[in-house]
């Protein structure tokens, strides 16, 4: 099976070191992950200016205050190396907009899935309205 990568949005956060990612494609060649991040529109620092502003050059560092610099990035998807038959139970750490959620999933199990029911049936009232940023497998 050939490599297939993913790619990762960065985003300046000055609450946290190193900022924090979001996962936005999944399952590319690398030839494909290249040239979506050799697209200008990849960075806030290249692409267009946000809708609104115009040409203004004071409304557009505005937006960028408020909002932070982002781009795009390339990594392997760790998940291509995973076996399909797989049979035992693994955790998930989900960076989500309130905190970090673990997960134990069986083989099987879609974390989407399991992930929206866990906010339904067993989270606290913190969590329901939470959405997911980001996982990755832990073991």
């Amino acid at each position: 099976m050939s490599e297939k990568y993913r790619i990762v949005r960065f985003y300046e956060d000055e609450e946290r070191p190193g900022g924090h990612r979001r996962i936005m494609k999944r399952g590319l060649t690398l030839e494909e992950a290249k040239e979506h991040c050799n697209d200008d529109e990849t960075s806030s620092y290249t692409a267009k200016p946000p809708r609104g502003c115009g040409n203004d050059a004071d409304l557009i560092s505005a937006w960028h205050q408020e909002k932070k610099h982002w781009f795009d990035g390339y990594e392997r998807d760790e998940e291509d190396d995973e076996e399909d038959d797989d049979d035992e139970q693994h955790t998930y750490e989900l960076e989500t907009t309130e905190g970090l959620v673990y997960l134990v999933l069986n083989p099987g199990d879609d974390l989407e899935e399991q992930w929206e029911l866990y906010k339904n049936d067993e989270a606290g009232e913190s969590v329901k309205n939470a959405k997911l940023i980001s996982y990755r497998k832990i073991n």
